[in-house]
């Protein structure tokens, strides 16, 4: 018999999918009805407690991403902070304390998760300003609290419950056929973080229960309908206005500014004319690139890797495959004969193995992409035919169709010279790396100054006299002599203070730099002589908006006074166009206008007028029609609504709980210490 749950499933070895496995998420659990149910309401601008949530009920990924912290080191993001011998307590949660490494290792993994929103330039600096750490450790409190709660509740989760969760998470999903659970990856997780099957599920038994505690708390919150139907009428009532538009170009300015009005400016609006902080910065930098010598592989060297790596090198053959699963040999026995007889291998797929077009195909692989019990079939059957009931593990049976055969290719020596030549040059440069790398982190541990360090290897260091925190020069350019991926230099330049050397970093993969700050020149206004020009752009540019604003206004009175706004347009040259129907929250890629200008019209009545400031112009608009929403007629739209009101409720309960969690169990948090997490210059003042 097959697998409870895996009748349909393909199985292929290779690409991260997994043979079939006799184990504990095999089969579907009994008592589905107490698992949490999927899907919850998506809702915006919820407080932390939602993220909370939505944490605990994404399980796997919760405990993937805390066990992560483990290797942040190895990412290069664990030379950020330099942990002091002393570890003091942060915060004591429930008479658990968490120590300023704790809260940092926390900090560390978010922002290792928000820095592709920052460009790869999420510094400790802008962590802080934003108040990450303050973030971080909310989140991390109101965690404890809630463990701490299920556990004086005597919460209980089942095995079958911990299985499912894990069995249906994405973590762990196959990439190929039905996409069901995929054991290898999981192992391959546990492998990763040195965790056992066991002490997995217990982080997840626990995240779940967390959950149905949240669960409990929200049951019952119900808002009434006829709220429903009022928030509804406010959200889906529409709107068609007419506007006008005036550019900033098109206003006329009576009088140029003099020198005494670019003076004032300059002083009184010093923020454009800046310049931003500089460091002068004496830069070490090793790159396998520049290392790697093409010219240094023989012939020689080339035919010995050749050899090594003939068979490696030859290109395999290639079959195009579909393969069903059948449940067991009378089944199997069965699809072979309605084959034999000319039925589609589709058709009888989707008759006895319940799988569709999709779930039979395995694309184009290689014998090794293939599951040993199939591989000699799939690769013997001649291409467009079907092989022969093939036996798997647990009694199922498979039957694999050929598409289509590509064969494969012996490689020569000629065909693969220039690769291999380039292929050795770059594992030498790599090994080169690493080696200069250690003996100059050596050094630098010894006492050295980076210029002695660098030049004992035979490296000349970089001097840059000035990189803002852009990786630009004095004169706005990008610095010269730097590769492009250059943000993580000034990252560290501005991550580092005057005087110090930075850690030893990594770049891109294949080099390493380390830097020490010479010089930190403030930001600073520049002198008028040197920004003139730009004052001057300046100073026009304000009159015009000013001027195209008196105009604009205009435009509105004469609206207001009941002129058509097509006449309008015709005798003053602004631009007239008439808005699609309009709803409160409309995306600018659906209402085709400026959020402002949107929100404004939902601000007017009938007869008035109102200018909005638009990128390089004014708009004027009037209401045309207004069109009130008849909940009457969407009664799906009003259930949404009293979904989304229940949600927000919800979260209310949810903050009351928090905060009635931290009076009974306290909460005590040590500011100084927690304004020392990503603060090199705090925890030195101590």
């Amino acid at each position: 018999m097959p697998l409870p749950g895996r009748e349909n499933r393909p199985y292929q070895r290779g690409c991260g999918v997994a043979r079939p496995f006799h184990g504990p998420y095999d089969a579907p659990p009994p008592g589905r009805e107490n698992k949490r149910a999927p899907g919850r309401r998506s809702t915006k601008g919820f407080s932390m407690l939602r993220q909370i949530r939505e944490r605990t009920g994404s399980v796997v990924v919760k405990i993937i991403l805390g066990l992560l912290i483990i290797s942040f080191a190895a990412w290069g993001v664990g030379d950020m902070v330099q942990f002091r011998a002393e570890d003091q307590p942060v915060a004591e949660v429930a008479g658990t304390e968490l120590t300023r490494r704790d809260v940092e290792n926390e900090v560390r993994r978010e922002m290792a998760r928000l820095n592709p929103r920052f460009a790869g330039q999420l510094t400790p600096e802008t962590a802080r300003m934003l108040g990450l750490p303050q973030s971080v450790l909310g989140q991390m409190v109101n965690d404890i609290l809630l463990n701490a709660e299920t556990r004086d509740l005597d919460i209980a989760v089942s095995d079958n419950i911990v299985r499912e969760a894990v069995r249906s998470s994405n973590a762990f999903r196959s990439n190929l056929g039905a996409g069901g659970f995929d054991r290898q990856k999981f192992q391959a997780m546990l492998y990763q973080f040195g965790m056992t099957e066991q002490e997995f599920l217990d982080r997840a038994r626990r995240e779940l229960a967390r959950g149905q505690l949240l669960d409990t708390v929200e049951a019952g919150v119900e808002a009434p309908r006829v709220l429903a139907e009022t928030f509804y009428r406010y959200r889906e009532e529409t709107r068609v206005a007419e506007t006008l538009y005036v550019t900033d170009a098109q206003a006329q300015i009576t009088a140029q500014p003099t020198d005494e009005d670019l003076r004032a400016y300059h002083k009184d609006n010093p923020g454009p004319f800046t310049a931003p902080e500089y460091r002068a910065v004496t830069l070490v930098m090793i790159d396998a690139k520049r290392l790697a010598d093409p010219a240094g592989v023989t012939d020689e060297d080339i035919a010995k890797a050749f050899d090594e790596q003939k068979d490696s090198l030859n290109t395999p053959e290639t079959r195009t495959l579909s393969q069903m699963v059948l449940a067991d040999k009378d089944t199997a026995d069965k699809a072979a004969k309605m084959l034999a007889e000319g039925r589609s291998f589709a058709d009888v797929a989707k008759e006895l193995a319940g799988m569709d077009e999709a779930g039979t195909d395995l694309g184009k692989v290689t014998r090794d992409d293939v599951l040993d019990e199939i591989a000699e079939a799939a690769f013997s059957t001649p291409a467009g035919s079907v092989s022969a009931p093939v036996s798997g593990p647990g009694g199922i049976f498979y039957i694999v169709k050929v598409r289509d055969v590509e064969p494969g290719q012996a490689a020569t020596l000629d065909a693969v010279k220039d690769k291999l030549k380039a292929s050795i040059a770059h594992e030498r440069a790599i090994d080169h790396l690493y080696t200069l790398v250690n003996d100059l982190e050596d050094n630098l541990g010894k006492g050295a100054t980076i210029e002695e360090a660098a030049r004992s290897q035979n490296i000349e260091p970089i001097k840059i006299p000035a990189i803002d925190a852009q990786g630009k020069d004095a004169a706005g350019n990008p610095v010269p002599g730097l590769p492009e991926n250059a943000a993580p230099i000034a990252a560290a330049a501005f991550d580092t203070e005057e005087g110090a050397d930075s850690t030893l970093r990594e770049l891109g993969g294949e080099a390493f730099f380390v830097l020490r700050v010479d010089k930190i020149t403030k930001p600073a206004l520049r002198p008028y002589e040197t920004v003139k020009g730009q004052v001057m752009d300046a100073v026009i540019a304000e009159r015009r908006r000013d001027a195209a604003l008196a105009f604009a206004k205009q435009l509105a009175d004469r609206l207001k006074g009941g002129d058509d706004p097509k006449v309008i347009a015709d005798e003053t040259g602004a631009v007239f166009a008439e808005t699609l129907k309009l709803k409160r929250y409309m995306p600018r890629s659906e209402s085709g206008i400026p959020g402002q200008l949107l929100q404004d019209i939902f601000t007017l009545q009938n007869g008035e007028a109102k200018v909005t400031r638009a990128e390089g112009g004014y708009f004027v608009s009037m209401v045309k029609s207004i069109t009130p929403a008849d909940p009457g007629a969407d009664t799906t739209g009003v259930t949404a609504m009293k979904g989304e009101l229940e949600g927000l409720w919800k979260d209310d309960v949810v903050t009351q709980l928090a905060a009635a969690l931290r009076k009974e169990k306290g909460v005590t948090v040590n500011e100084n210490i927690l304004r020392q997490v990503l603060n090199p210059a705090a925890q030195s003042g101590q």
